[in-house]
Formats: structure tokens, C-alpha cells, sequence
């Protein structure tokens, strides 16, 4: 382009419009080989999810430390690691999208909501099944609150679950199962001996008890985080009592009802209780 545009700041040759895009075109090169050393030095980033404004230079969004420290500040023992947690979903989501950054604004408000949940299941320690766990809200600060009691997270996408793997290894939760799996193909087969069915922000509600009635294989109870507006439209749609369906810990609302299973225990296998671990034993010979 540099031949082009002296060519016609001597002779007059090229029209001014035309030179006007040619300046621009080279610009914009100018810029694309500025952030290509970048692109080059990070092979193990896919471009797919590399964001053009780290070439531009502008600041990656962050999750505010001091509404992340005053959201795990009531739950000493674990806050640590909850911390920990957000960290390394930070660093994993820079190079691979498991959690939207524009929604960084809100993740201290949805971890102390999950370390909630978790402390109100860690009273009753049974087994939970969290569906569409995607990011590992609540499953991962869950399985932190209830160590020992084994935590199911079913997620469909592979992405997400090869980050929630990495957290199991990282943080040594090991009570927390990861499974990459669809829900309703998997329940197809399938049936969790659990005593808690939680999901954040998976489907709507009457989806979520279908498919926690079609997942269980006796009675288990559903807890699911609900808004205080979703909880009147659900009431107003006849979807919940108010006074029976509604758990109130703290700022924190949860949906919660027993769920019956619907689908026949033929043909399926059990996850958890007793039949998962004599079928473990066999299966490695101990």
C-alpha cells in the first residue's frame, strides 16, 4: 500500500476517496500485525475464543474482589477455596468460554447464593444430583460445603466439563463426579440414588421437576434458587404454594418440593448408594 499512496500524493493519481480507504486499509494492517506475535506466542489458546480486545489492548472484565470477599465472608472454612475457584474460572474462561464475562458483575451475588444452598444441604448430608451444572454453579461450592457426600454434576456441554475436571483435581474435591452428559438421554438409562436435586439456572421450573422426577430413583427433595419475582410469576402461574414451595436462608430464596420418580427402575442402572458402590467394587475387583 506505501507505493500506492505516494504514488498518488505525487502525481494526484488515485482519487481522494480511494486513497481515504487506502490509508484506512493500512491501519488496519498495521494493527493485525501488531497483536500477530501475540497470536503466535499463545499456540494452546484457540483463536475461536481469543478476544480481539487483548490485541486492541483493552482490559479483560474481572470479578470484583471486594463483592467476592463480603460474598464468602460468612463461610469461613470454605471461603479460601471458593476463592480459589472463582480464580481458576477466570484464568480457564481467558481461553475458553465456560461463563459469560459480561456477567462477571454478578458472580459474587451467584457464589454466595450456591455456597447457601450448600450450607442448607451440608444440615442433611445425602447425596445430590445437580443438573446442568455448566460452570460448576452451585455443584463445585456445594461438593466444597458437603465434603463427603458424593455430588453428581451432569452437564452437557464438553467444554464445561473439562473445566469442572480440572477444579475436581485442583481443589481435591473428591466427592464431586462430573458427568458430560444430556439429562433426559441419560436418565434414559440411568437413576441416581441420591436425596437432593438442585439447578441454577438450567431450565424453567416445570421442566426442572420433570426431569428431577424422571432422574431419581426413590423420593428425593428438589432444590432450586428462584428470584423473588420468579417466585410470584411461578405463583401466579399455579406452578408453586408460596407457603409450602418456598425456603427462604438469608437474602436466598429456594423452590423446594419432594419429587417422586416417573420412570420404571427397568432396565436402568443406579448411580449412588449401595448397588453403585458393590457395582465399582466389582468392576476393579476390590
Amino acid at each position: 500500500l506505501a507505493p500506492i499512496l505516494h504514488f498518488s500524493a505525487q502525481s494526484g493519481g488515485v482519487p481522494t476517496a480511494i486513497a481515504s480507504r487506502l490509508h484506512t486499509m493500512r491501519a488496519g494492517l498495521a494493527a493485525a500485525c501488531a497483536w500477530l506475535p501475540h497470536l503466535l506466542s499463545t499456540p494452546s489458546q484457540p483463536l475461536a475464543v481469543r478476544s480481539l480486545a487483548v490485541a486492541s489492548g483493552a482490559a479483560r472484565p474481572t470479578v470484583d474482589s471486594a463483592a467476592l470477599d463480603a460474598a464468602v465472608a460468612a463461610f469461613p472454612e470454605v471461603s479460601d477455596l471458593a476463592k480459589r475457584f472463582v480464580s481458576e474460572l477466570e484464568t480457564y474462561n481467558a481461553h475458553t468460554n465456560v461463563y459469560s464475562q459480561s456477567a462477571y458483575g454478578k458472580l459474587p451475588f451467584h457464589v454466595h447464593d450456591s455456597l447457601t444452598l450448600g450450607s442448607i444441604l451440608a444440615r442433611d448430608a445425602r447425596p445430590i444430583l445437580d443438573m446442568g451444572s455448566g460452570s460448576g454453579l452451585p455443584s463445585v461450592l456445594v461438593a466444597l460445603q458437603c465434603r463427603g457426600v458424593p455430588v453428581y454434576a451432569v452437564e452437557s456441554k464438553g467444554r464445561k466439563t473439562a473445566f469442572l475436571k480440572e477444579v475436581v483435581s485442583t481443589l481435591d474435591l473428591d466427592n464431586l463426579h462430573v458427568r458430560t452428559e444430556n439429562v433426559v438421554e441419560l436418565t434414559r438409562s440411568v437413576a441416581f440414588d441420591v436425596g437432593y436435586v438442585t439447578a441454577k439456572a438450567f431450565k424453567p421450573l416445570p421442566d426442572v421437576l420433570k426431569l428431577a422426577a424422571r432422574a431419581v430413583k426413590s423420593r428425593a427433595r428438589l432444590l432450586v434458587p428462584v428470584s423473588e419475582g420468579q417466585a410470584a410469576e411461578l405463583a401466579q402461574q399455579g406452578v408453586l404454594n408460596p407457603e409450602v414451595d418456598l425456603v427462604r436462608e438469608g437474602a436466598f430464596l429456594y423452590f423446594a418440593r419432594d419429587v417422586e420418580p416417573s420412570l420404571s427402575m427397568a432396565q436402568r442402572r443406579v448411580i449412588g448408594g449401595e448397588e453403585d458402590e458393590q457395582a465399582a467394587a466389582a468392576a476393579t475387583g476390590h
